[in-house]
């Protein structure tokens, strides 16, 4: 007699015991349950980087004095991080670069304890750096994800109006739920540019120096001015 095939023994063992085969159907039925409610459903999620940059400016040094004096003085200060897998450092004229890379044993929720102890770590150096260098700036957030762009124009304003207008809608949506972050871009910088007759100040003998805190003065004299004469006059001086 020829023996029974695997898979016909299989069956006969599923319709002999019933219970086995309605348990792994349940299992898999919750499971596929469980897997539907947990799975991400964000549209852009975000992507933990277990990096970050410090860059540090030193005005008018050499890439020699940068290293020496800055970028060796927070590699000494981060390398007492436990957490730290690889540094890599660049000095040029002018500014130090310092890339930290933490090991892949933490994950994205203990990333934030230990940048909270990077930039500890980096407040420390500081007292160390000459007086002439930059407030170090910890870069750390790359994983942030934006998934719409708008771009905000209205015509017959002027630049400033567009730029208070831009800053109040994104105010707004930072109020919406799901919204994490917001950034603007491209909002024009106000200046005053004065330009001088250096043949008349020479001949007055101003230095330009003195010439721009003249005007600097005076623009302020003025705005205390306006200020004054904005201000709603009380019942006193409406009977005098």
């Amino acid at each position: 007699m020829n023996a029974m095939p695997a898979k016909s023994r299989i069956a006969a063992w599923a319709i002999d015991h019933p219970i086995y085969p309605w348990i792994v159907a349940l299992i898999c039925l919750f499971g596929g349950w469980w897997g539907i409610e947990t799975v991400g459903r964000l549209e852009d999620p975000p992507f933990p980087m277990n990096y970050a940059y410090v860059i540090t400016t030193y005005p008018g040094a050499s890439a020699i004095e940068v290293e020496n004096e800055v970028t060796d003085v927070i590699e000494a200060a981060l390398q007492e991080l436990p957490y730290l897998e690889k540094m890599i450092s660049k000095s040029v004229p002018g500014r130090s670069e310092v890339q930290v890379e933490i090991s892949d044993r933490f994950n994205k929720d203990s990333l934030p304890q230990i940048w909270d102890e990077l930039r500890r770590r980096i407040q420390e150096a500081q007292l160390r750096l000459p007086p002439t260098a930059g407030t170090p700036i910890v870069e750390d957030d790359f994983g942030d994800v934006f998934g719409m762009f708008y771009a905000v124009s209205a015509r017959g304003q002027t630049p400033r109006q567009i730029k208070h207008l831009s800053k109040s809608i994104s105010n707004h949506l930072l109020s919406l739920d799901g919204v994490g972050k917001i950034q603007l871009m491209g909002l024009p910088n106000e200046a005053v540019f004065l330009e001088m007759n250096h043949d008349a100040m020479v001949r007055l003998g101003l230095p330009l120096g003195a010439s721009a805190e003249c005007d600097f003065k005076s623009n302020r004299r003025r705005q205390r001015r306006l200020t004054r004469s904005e201000q709603p006059s009380d019942g006193r001086e409406a009977a005098k």
